[in-house]
């Protein structure tokens, strides 16, 4: 019984995803719908004959622009969607507010986390690039930013800042690491929610670091008991992955890529330190008010 009970939480947790594709693929058709109806096509059903306007709707689905505004209808309906699933299944899991976790020693962990982790994941990437070229040029054409409008450049960017992190923290590290960690051990169920993040970029590349930043944010979870440290986490990494803050050595660079992956994983060591000691003395100090 106990058995068939963990596999059925296993099961949901992976439903859970299953629902934040579907939510995606259903979302796209009224996007779709609006796109070519209103800014696609509007004010040419005069002007040009049927057969182009089709061909113009035929187009349109492939256009950048499209994506990136069904992709934002998605993040933010997964949000509210997600928010209610995951207030629902956790009532009786203990957490902790954030602002019980406020303090210099938190915040400064976390920026060392979120900094330690992009870093050696970039100069990784970028050894990695000049091994597995085909994979990298492909992962590139899926972020060329030149196809789009101005407008769908700035709400894509939002998107990957604040957005994008909410949903994904709430739906992976809320709602499918619940379920996971009730059908198995953490570090089983932390695999397999970080598996399920990096399965949902739909790219070797972005899948392969999504799968490792999963498993450090999974882990941030567990230690933290709240979703606000690892959305924090999460925007942070995301903004510097957006933006050429930290400029990317050439991926033939090796041994210099290796110094910098290394400098990384050296600050996020020490981030993650600095930030197990305040929830050490955070968790220390409950025990003690709870006696």
């Amino acid at each position: 019984m106990k058995f068939i009970r963990s596999l059925g939480n296993i099961g949901m947790g992976i439903l859970s995803m299953i629902v934040s594709v579907l939510l995606q693929l259903v979302l796209f058709i009224p996007v779709y719908i609006y796109y070519t109806t209103i800014i696609g096509i509007h004010g040419t059903m005069t002007d040009i004959d049927f057969l182009t306007i089709l061909d113009q709707i035929a187009n349109s689905i492939f256009s950048m622009d499209l994506a990136v505004y069904a992709t934002v209808i998605w993040g933010i309906c997964g949000i509210f969607v997600f928010s209610l699933w995951y207030k629902r299944i956790s009532s009786t899991t203990p957490k902790v507010s954030f602002t019980r976790d406020l303090s210099g020693y938190t915040i400064f962990g976390i920026i060392l986390v979120a900094v330690g982790a992009q870093l050696l994941v970039n100069y990784i990437c970028n050894i990695l690039s000049t091994y597995f070229v085909r994979e990298f040029d492909q992962f590139a054409g899926l972020f060329d930013m030149t196809s789009l409008s101005t407008m769908a450049s700035i709400i894509m960017l939002i998107y990957a800042i604040f957005i994008a992190p909410i949903h994904e923290e709430i739906l992976f590290r809320g709602v499918i690491l619940h379920y996971m960690r009730n059908g198995c051990p953490f570090i089983l169920a932390n695999i397999l929610q970080a598996l399920l993040f990096g399965l949902l970029h739909m790219n070797i590349v972005q899948g392969t670091y999504a799968f490792l930043v999963g498993l450090l944010l999974g882990y941030i979870f567990k230690r933290s008991k709240n979703l606000t440290s690892t959305i924090i986490i999460h925007i942070i990494f995301n903004i510097i992955g957006s933006f050429p803050i930290l400029k990317g050595l050439p991926g033939n660079a090796i041994s210099l890529n290796l110094i910098a992956a290394a400098i990384g994983a050296v600050i996020l060591t020490i981030g993650c330190i600095v930030y197990n000691y305040y929830i050490k003395e955070r968790d220390l100090r409950l025990s003690f008010k709870n006696e």
